[in-house]
């Protein structure tokens, strides 16, 4: 804030310190109630048909990601919705928008220019400007077994795309040929890695061990890392994050614990 009135007889030097003191408060001020709007909920939805050992899987990435915070126990609330869909979801045109986790599915495939593929940047750009956020804001985890696509016709395939503060859109499609506790562990990895980059993963401050492909991810024994052959470098960070139990290298480990903070 600017004052618009000046006094002559206040010395310009400690005028300027006030202000600038003034200005450091305001920003402090500002980053806290930044950091308390990071403390929100958690809210999971799928498509019906989705395997429940998939769930299964995904509410154990999630977890691991809470532990790895460091916050304090309860403070995020997990609410699965499993398939969503708030009544009345179906209207005279056919499904409401933003009442049905089959409405995203549909707006996916509506705006995906390929067949057998969801557009997942559609997905992810829905759950931003969903209605029910000005109720209660809350992160997105929205999980589909469809294969997914983003951005131009270069992309063949993604396994999940996220957006800082919003949420993340996460298949299971590519790990559906692995066997069943392997399958299992890689999902952990991928739920965690795509929560990851929700909550900051990888800052923008961070210049040492980075990489940017498709977006920045970490370079260190890490699950942030990028994984561009699926499944076989996801069972490799995997296998990883079994035998160090340490999902996250120490990097992205302190920023997650101060993400709340």
């Amino acid at each position: 804030m600017t004052k618009e009135f000046f006094y002559a007889n206040i010395n310009s030097s400690f005028l300027q310190t006030t202000q600038r003191g003034a200005a450091m408060n305001f920003s402090l001020r500002k980053r806290r109630r930044e950091k308390v709007e990071r403390i929100k909920p958690i809210y999971i939805m799928h498509q019906a048909g989705l395997d429940e050992q998939d769930l299964s899987s995904v509410l154990d990435g999630i977890r691991l990601v809470i532990q790895a915070t460091k916050i304090t126990p309860g403070l995020i609330q997990v609410k699965n919705w499993g398939v969503w869909r708030q009544e009345p979801y179906l209207d005279q045109y056919g499904l409401k928008p933003y009442h049905s986790v089959d409405w995203y599915l549909q707006r996916g495939q509506e705006e995906s220019n390929r067949r057998n593929q969801l557009n997942a940047d559609t997905i992810i750009r829905e759950l931003y400007f969903e209605p029910w956020r000005k109720a209660q804001d809350h992160y997105d985890v929205f999980i589909t077994d469809d294969d997914l696509y983003s951005g131009d016709d270069n992309n063949n395939f993604v396994i999940g795309v996220a957006q800082e503060l919003t949420g993340t859109v996460v298949s299971t499609a590519r790990f559906k040929g692995l066997g069943s506790h392997i399958r299992h562990e890689c999902i952990v990895t991928e739920i965690m890695h795509e929560f990851g980059h929700v909550l900051g993963l990888i800052p923008d401050s961070r210049t040492s061990s980075v990489e940017y492909s498709l977006g920045p991810h970490c370079t260190n024994e890490c699950v942030m890392r990028q994984g561009l052959s699926v499944p076989n470098d996801w069972i490799r960070f995997t296998e990883d994050r079994i035998r160090t139990r340490r999902p996250f290298c120490r990097e992205c480990q302190g920023h997650l614990e101060n993400w709340f903070r």
